[in-house]
């Protein structure tokens, strides 16, 4: 298909942890699997591409035609993690708005996507300075409905965080060159339109991959693990901190009745930082010193695909008993697609999918008497009792790569 030369989508987002180079990714197989005509640019960190081949069959030295990757310069990279002592983040959030501002007109862009809004929302409100072209973001974590939520307590700082998002949020809408804003969250859309007349909100599915099905046989992988079979197994993966709940977990195991103790076992995977690897590692010899028959399995490293469809198979219950995270996790959307029941937490909108999808059990994930209630009810009962089957199916395909690709492509290039 001949490229659309009159129009240029840029594509910004500067970060590699995380979700953010596997959106990448999906938005750059949607494209080429479609044969899309309109020119894009993907204006990325310097290490983009040892990332990106952990979330693609391809690398990023792609055909003329398609896709162009520019990473920014090393000048402008210096720049933005130049060590500063006050207000240090805020002063990145608006060099990097001024980096984007810059690009749309070195590129011509006919539209600019922020793919991560939320660090965009004071540089704009701001209006220091404007991109040359309309523009639209993702935005990964509105609160201000959270209070409409069966069972959510806000507290006071809360709730003076929600009025001041709405206030913020109304001015931000009111931008001419503001032309959508994506919500990852699908019950923020109506909330947010109302702050507004010219509904600029859309959902935004939350793209997840279907695991490919392989023959792995988790009954030997156990065995070559040293698990019993007698044990349930947890697993807890991803960037391993204390935003995780692994604390708040490792307390709980020592809170369990001692009979338990022989029938659990804990996997822990996922890259950690080396001062939070000397924590965890004083921690997890505590719990075992408490509760020397649990068995706690931990892998502080990068997983793998495949590793990663390993410990899923294998594993009885998903952990997701994030301490207050705000926004959708893709710890749910992975446990939903292995049909694999959660254990996680109540908070904000993880809470209320968990809910409404029948993901499993919901706890207050800081109080680590209810985790360790979590467990043992885990433990004695059949956590798939706690699920369905058929609600997590209808949030997998809710939350589809193309469905969020599709959105994207059609918004931003009128496709």
């Amino acid at each position: 298909m001949e490229p659309n030369t009159s129009q240029r989508l840029l594509i910004f987002d500067l970060v590699t942890t995380g979700h953010h180079v596997n959106y990448m990714a999906q938005l750059v197989s949607f494209y080429r699997r479609h044969q899309l005509s309109v020119p894009v640019t993907l204006v990325v960190n310097r290490r983009f591409a040892e990332y990106y081949r952990y979330f693609s069959d391809s690398d990023v030295d792609f055909s003329p035609g398609e896709i162009e990757i520019l990473p920014i310069t090393q000048a402008e990279e210096q720049e933005l993690t130049a060590p500063r002592r006050l207000l240090g983040k805020y002063v990145r959030y608006f060099k990097e708005w001024q980096l984007f501002c810059r690009y749309t007109e070195q590129l011509r862009a006919s539209h600019g996507l922020l793919m991560f809004f939320d660090t965009f929302r004071y540089p704009l409100l701001a209006s220091l300075r404007r991109p040359a072209c309309g523009f639209s973001g993702i935005y990964f974590r509105p609160t201000l409905h959270y209070g409409s939520f069966e069972g959510h307590s806000s507290s006071r700082k809360e709730i003076l965080a929600q009025q001041l998002e709405k206030i913020l949020t109304a001015r931000l809408l009111r931008s001419p060159k503001l032309q959508s804003l994506f919500s990852l969250d699908p019950y923020a859309v109506e909330p947010l339109n109302r702050l507004s007349s010219s509904s600029k909100v859309m959902h935004l599915a939350d793209p997840i991959s279907i695991p490919q099905k392989k023959d792995h046989d988790s009954r030997r992988l156990r065995e070559e693990m040293g698990i019993a079979p007698h044990r349930k197994t947890f697993f807890m993966f991803g960037t391993i901190n204390g935003r995780k709940g692994i604390y708040q977990l490792l307390e709980a195991v020592t809170q369990l009745p001692q009979p338990l103790h022989e029938k659990l076992c804990i996997i822990v995977a996922g890259k950690a930082s080396p001062s939070e690897r000397e924590k965890l590692a004083a921690a997890i010899a505590a719990t075992r010193a408490s509760a020397p028959q649990v068995q706690i399995i931990e892998k502080f490293e990068f997983l793998s695909d495949d590793d990663m469809q390993k410990y899923f198979e294998m594993s009885d219950v998903i952990l997701a008993i994030y301490q207050k995270h705000v926004g959708m996790s893709g710890i749910l959307l992975q446990a939903a697609a292995y049909q694999k029941p959660v254990l996680g937490s109540n908070y904000g909108l993880m809470g209320e999918v968990i809910s409404r999808y029948r993901l499993g059990l919901s706890i207050d994930s800081a109080v680590s008497q209810e985790v360790a209630a979590g467990l043992e009810k885990c433990i004695l009962g059949n956590p798939q009792n706690f699920c369905s089957p058929e609600t997590m199916e209808t949030l997998v395909a809710e939350n589809s790569s193309d469905l969020f690709a599709k959105k994207i492509f059609s918004e931003c290039c009128h496709l």
